[in-house]
């Protein structure tokens, strides 16, 4: 299972936040958002994607 870690929460509440011309309803299954996991041998790169194009990366980098 791919979690987002509690150390990155916060940025992606902040992420959410932004301004885009996206309606705030984006269907029954959501797809506004894109959750993109990419596990490695260091550190599972977590990018979080916008459908208006916007992103933000949540990998822990910081403790490799």
């Amino acid at each position: 299972m791919f979690t987002i870690p509690k150390d990155k929460q916060e940025d992606l509440n902040e992420f959410l936040k932004h301004e885009c011309d996206l309606p705030e309803y984006s269907g029954a299954i959501g797809g506004g958002l894109t959750y993109q996991f990419t596990p490695t041998s260091f550190v599972c790169v977590i990018i979080v994607k916008c459908g208006c194009g916007e992103e933000i990366d949540l990998s822990g980098y910081e403790s490799w």
